[in-house]
């Protein structure tokens, strides 16, 4: 009989067995990643297009000319593509992001050559109805302003602003009125001219020959024939400033970083650790002092943030604009103390087996599996990436961070937004 009352025995993580993964050219040299897993009967196919804002020629054009690929295709309405999807067992997710614009279908097995043929017609064959753009146009508009009417998500928009500069695709703020500005043309040239600029293909779960060779000739072919010229726009930059902004609210949002260095630095992986002890999980040093300690918050995070031009650092919480200043103070002088004096033997052995643990579970699913592939293939990391990072985790040792904190994370930021 299992004794419940008494915990099971913990053991030490010595090593993880890290995905394996295959580097496929597919046509005309198209950069593709295989991840087998055949324990299921599933498929999935994502493509990675340079044509986020980054690229744009217009602030927010890229939204609508990934998300009015479903709107209705030469032969099929809106509704029709939907439950062809749906009927088939599949789905399509369709995003936008600062580098890439998105296409993903998860399918059956049985059903993927069906759902890729669906996926085809509306990638190569959308016809951009004017009065679904209309529509998409208004319901963009209000979910614009419901975002610059929380103070979170506008605090965030406004670090942005300040760290990279208005006029930088990182930093533009969307408004509603921009928004309405743009014009269906506008859309369907960016589909002709950057939506399939640079694709890479990841194709993931139970892959065999037929689906290889059904991707590439349904997919890769025509995206090859369709490919964008535009590239970057090239955006001008400016300098970040320290900034605060007020509005009527109980509650203020706090974000302070900088610039620092990304994932190809050879000080990253030991960042990425110390970073976390700093503030990125709950026994984090931030999380101790300003939430269970003070009582200043709910929670508070310290992050890396990598995109394709820029690497950044952000603190952000939330809480009561009376507690703000002091809460600043306590951020500042945690970062400054961690950079002054190296964390206890005990510190670092929760951080590790939190940070293990994490990573193992990451993988526990094929496509979380073909995430961290998928981190590779994006910032063009070596293949023992994550080999790599493991080992750090476990000969980082605790008189390292001071230094790794003093010079990465600096204890002035360059960006404070506090938005009240």
């Amino acid at each position: 009989m299992l004794d419940r009352t008494v915990a099971p025995q913990a053991y030490p993580i010595a090593g993880i067995s890290f995905p394996v993964y295959h580097v496929h050219p597919f046509a005309q040299g198209m950069e593709g990643v295989l991840v087998f897993d055949h324990a299921h009967p599933v498929v999935s196919v994502e493509i990675l297009l340079k044509s986020g804002r980054w690229y744009e020629n217009v602030p927010g054009v890229s939204y609508y000319a990934i998300k009015m690929l479903q709107e209705g295709t030469a032969t099929k309405s809106a509704e029709q593509v939907a439950f062809g999807f749906e009927s088939l067992g599949s789905f399509l997710e369709l995003n936008t992001g600062l580098d890439h614009c998105v296409v993903k279908l998860y399918s059956l097995k049985r059903t993927f050559e069906k759902s890729l043929a669906l996926l085809q017609e509306i990638l190569f064959s959308p016809v951009f109805p004017e009065k679904e753009f209309g529509l998409m146009r208004v319901q963009r508009s209000e979910q614009i302003k419901a975002h610059l009417s929380n103070n979170s998500q506008l605090a965030t928009l406004l670090f942005n602003k300040k760290l990279f500069g208005e006029n930088h695709p990182y930093g533009t703020i969307l408004t509603p009125d921009r928004v309405m500005e743009l014009e269906l043309g506008q859309v369907t040239d960016y589909y002709r001219h950057q939506l399939f600029y640079e694709p890479q293909l990841l194709l993931t779960g139970h892959v065999e020959e037929k689906e290889i060779e059904l991707v590439n000739n349904m997919l890769c072919i025509p995206m090859t024939l369709s490919g964008g010229q535009m590239g970057s726009t090239g955006h001008a930059r400016k300098e970040a400033e320290p900034v605060m902004a007020s509005r009527q609210s109980t509650q203020a949002s706090v974000r302070l970083g900088s610039r620092t260095i990304g994932k190809n630095h050879p000080d990253f992986h030991n960042l990425s650790i110390s970073n976390s002890l700093l503030g990125g999980f709950f026994g984090s040093r931030l999380m101790k002092n300003i939430r269970e300690e003070k009582g200043y918050t709910y929670g508070i995070y310290s992050s890396l943030i990598q995109t394709l031009h820029e690497n950044y650092w952000l603190v952000s919480t939330e809480m009561t604009k009376d507690n703000v200043k002091l809460g600043i103070e306590e951020i500042k002088k945690e970062i400054a103390l961690l950079a002054a004096v190296a964390p206890t033997n005990e510190e670092m052995d929760i951080l590790k087996n939190y940070l293990k643990g994490k990573l193992m579970g990451s993988m526990d699913t094929v496509f979380g599996k073909a995430q961290l592939v998928k981190s590779l293939a994006i910032h063009k990391l070596p293949e023992n990436y994550f080999d790599t990072y493991f080992e750090s985790i476990e000969r980082l040792t605790p008189d390292q961070i001071p230094a790794l904190i003093d010079t990465y994370l600096q204890a002035d930021p360059q960006v404070l937004i506090e938005l009240s």
